[in-house]
C-alpha cells in the first residue's frame, strides 16, 4: 500500500531497514554490546529480495544475542541489490574512521564497492538524547568532518541521514 501510494504522486520510495552486524558468535559477556548498527536499502527487485533474506537471517537462533544480527557472510551472500550506508556513530565503519582504523570500512568497500556510502548526520548535544552508549566527549562536528574527508579522499558518496527516533525531544521519554 505504502509503494502504491508513493508511485501514485510520482515519488519513488526507499524501502530499507537498520540492521546490526554481529561482532561475534560465542563468548559474550552478559549485556555485552556484540553488534554494530548498519542500514540497507533496496536498489532493485533482487535487492528487496536480499534485504528479506537479511532480516530473516536475524531471527535465526545462531543469529540472535539480546538484538537480531547479520555477519558478514551475511552481507558478502546478499549484498546485490542493496546500498549501504555507514550508519549513525554506532556503525563500524564510522567508529573505526573516527579513530583512525579503517579496517572495516575498509572491508565494507571490497564486499560493496560502489553500493557503500558514507552517512552523516546531526546529533542532539543534550547527553540525554544521545545513545546511552555514545561517549561523553562526542563531538558530532568533528565526527561527521572524519567521515567525509576519508569518502572525500576514496571518492565515496555521502549522504545526510537523521537519526532521528522521535520528531521532538519532548518525545523521548515516550520512545
Amino acid at each position: 500500500e505504502f509503494f502504491k501510494t508513493m508511485n501514485e504522486y510520482g515519488l519513488r520510495p526507499l524501502l530499507g531497514v537498520e540492521l546490526y552486524l554481529g561482532l561475534k558468535s560465542s563468548g559474550f559477556e552478559p549485556r555485552e554490546r556484540d553488534q554494530a548498527h548498519l542500514i540497507a536499502v533496496a536498489r532493485t527487485d533482487r535487492g528487496l529480495r536480499n534485504l528479506w533474506c537479511l532480516t530473516n537471517a536475524t531471527s535465526d537462533a545462531k543469529h540472535f544475542r539480546n538484538v537480531g544480527r547479520v555477519f558478514w557472510e551475511d552481507i558478502e551472500k546478499y549484498h546485490e541489490g542493496i546500498t549501504f550506508t555507514s550508519a549513525c556513530c554506532l556503525g563500524l565503519g564510522p567508529q573505526g574512521i573516527v579513530n583512525g582504523d579503517y579496517q572495516h570500512a575498509n572491508r565494507y568497500l571490497d564486499i560493496l564497492g560502489d553500493n557503500f556510502v558514507i552517512e552523516v548526520s546531526s546529533y542532539p548535544s543534550e547527553s540525554k538524547f544521545r545513545d546511552q552508549d555514545s561517549d561523553d566527549g562526542f563531538d558530532p562536528r568533528l565526527y561527521n568532518e572524519a567521515l567525509v574527508s576519508w569518502a572525500q579522499e576514496r571518492g565515496i558518496r555521502v549522504i545526510y541521514g537523521d537519526d532521528a527516533h522521535y520528531a521532538k525531544p519532548s518525545q523521548a521519554e515516550f520512545h
